[in-house]
């Protein structure tokens, strides 16, 4: 957690009557659990988990292309800040579903569930036919976001970020963070929930109400 102690908690031995005696930083007063605490962690667990944060505020446009065929791509795009997202192209009769209000925040805090290294079978079968999603900010920067899963019950689901370092004009700091970027996903895979998979996995159906009848 880019080196900030969050806590210390001290654990003692087992107890013969059951339960273990914790302390929590400095302080004289111990507890007593009622069962013995075991902790199976490794260094992964600790770290920082997200890819990208992107404020929703300074989106510009998100394209997306899903992986399932019968469901059209689909470009939500705006000008300023503070113009609403509009669906480039929409022809009538078929309007907006209020699911566009929101599509600005869909690249908030992006985080992964494990990660795995850049060999993972899974990770590369799954993103093999990916969903795909290419977010434009106001700032200059771009990203292209693929998703893809494998298996079933449990089904797990891959992300893989590229981001477009070599964009004209890029504020140096906004350049080495996007190179930083780059540099993780071309050494390790990564697994995410699926609520942010699902993010992606979209198209003409979750943006477009066409006409009834």
């Amino acid at each position: 957690l880019q080196g900030k102690e969050l806590v210390q908690i001290n654990i003692g031995e087992q107890r013969k009557g059951g339960g273990q005696y914790v302390s929590i930083g400095g302080e004289y007063k111990a507890y007593l659990t009622d069962q013995p605490i075991m902790i199976h962690t490794d260094s992964h667990e600790w770290e920082l988990k997200t890819l990208l944060n992107v404020d929703k505020t300074k989106v510009k446009s998100l394209a997306f292309f899903p992986a399932d065929l019968s469901n059209g791509s689909v470009t939500l795009a705006r000008e300023k800040a503070e113009d609403p997202l509009k669906i480039q192209g929409l022809a009538e009769p078929n309007k907006e579903k209020p699911s566009v209000a929101g599509a600005d925040g869909i690249a908030v805090n992006l985080a992964f569930a494990k990660r795995h290294d850049k060999s993972n079978e899974e990770a590369t079968a799954a993103l093999t036919q990916p969903s795909k999603a290419f977010v434009t900010l106001l700032d200059g920067r771009s990203y292209e976001i693929l998703v893809g899963s494998i298996g079933e019950n449990p089904k797990k689901y891959f992300m893989k970020v590229n981001a477009d370092q070599n964009t004209p004009g890029l504020d140096p700091k906004l350049k080495a963070e996007m190179e930083a970027l780059n540099a993780l996903m071309a050494t390790n895979s990564f697994e995410v929930p699926p609520f942010v998979a699902q993010r992606f996995e979209k198209g003409t159906n979750e943006f477009v109400e066409a006409p009834k009848g």
